[in-house]
């Protein structure tokens, strides 16, 4: 009974949210603790699979760490070669591992500059995917593919593969996947922004990236941004007030008693505190943090 998929996802799910939380709060070595723990589960417990899954999640930790020597160490050590993302996978070797394989190798692939490997393993999972109906590993597959086509420098095919993840990962709210990418993620999500352009999203878009991105941030003074309501002035916080009635500069200017100009300047520092350029996702940011009602 141990060896029921039931079973292996829900220790896999705990272990692996477990691990990706812990190190985004507390680093490294104790994300890497919990999956110790989950090495004697895998042992007591007498699952193999959960074993091998584990050991793959460990390279993704260090690989997510920027520890890209360790991770591709692991990789060897435990057979996994960054050749294997470009060829397919053993028909014995269950779907799991399978895929899971192909994003760990084509995820550390990246990291190493070794855009072509990378893509074309991604290409594969996201048609893989497709055809099976695994939404979760697509979405995943397709964040990557994005970033990939971003280090290639080409941004109107980025943009193509996060459009597509966020297609799919909205209507659930699958945020981990985007998060667990960290700054990479973060800094792409701004410039995707910018190349497609605000008014080209749907809302429910914009409210996704706005929470993606609070999740992923800090204020300027390393306090997590939806614990930062204090960073704004006053005046700021009147701004956002009327920002969130959807009012323009001129109008803002006119309820609160100030120059236009000076409306400007304060929009401005809401910006580079929130981390943002435009008013859309300023606003959709603030929404996200209670920063306004």
């Amino acid at each position: 009974v141990e060896e029921y998929e039931g079973w292996l996802d829900i220790y896999l799910g705990g272990y692996v949210t477990a691990s990706a939380l812990a190190l985004a709060e507390q680093g490294l070595e104790a994300a890497l603790k919990i999956l110790e723990r989950a090495d004697r589960t895998a042992a007591e417990r007498r699952m193999p699979r959960l074993g091998r899954l584990v050991a793959a999640r460990r390279i993704e930790l260090f690989t997510l760490a920027g520890e890209i020597g360790p991770a591709a160490a692991l990789a060897k050590d435990i057979g996994l070669k960054l050749g294997d993302c470009t060829k397919a996978s053993s028909a014995a070797t269950p779907w799991r591992e399978r895929w899971q394989q192909k994003i760990v190798l084509s995820r550390l692939a990246l990291r190493q500059g070794k855009i072509g490997a990378a893509r074309m393993a991604l290409e594969a999972v996201c048609a893989d995917a497709k055809a099976s109906g695994n939404d979760r590993v697509r979405i995943k597959a397709q964040i990557l593919l994005a970033l990939v086509h971003d280090e290639d420098g080409d941004l109107d095919a980025a943009a193509t593969a996060l459009g597509q993840a966020l297609i799919l990962a909205v209507p659930g709210a699958y945020r981990r996947s985007f998060i667990d990418e960290g700054e990479p993620m973060m800094a792409f999500l701004h410039r995707f922004i910018r190349h497609t352009g605000i008014g080209a999203l749907a809302p429910t878009a914009v409210e996704f990236i706005a929470s993606v991105l609070v999740a992923g941030k800090q204020s300027p003074d390393g306090v997590p941004l939806e614990r930062a309501a204090g960073i704004f002035s006053p005046r700021e916080r009147e701004i956002l007030a009327q920002l969130n009635q959807g009012k323009s500069n001129k109008l803002i200017a006119r309820a609160l008693d100030m120059a236009e100009p000076t409306v400007k300047f304060h929009l401005r520092n809401v910006y580079v505190k929130l981390g943002v350029n435009n008013r859309a996702l300023a606003l959709a940011i603030a929404k996200q943090c209670d920063f306004v009602d």
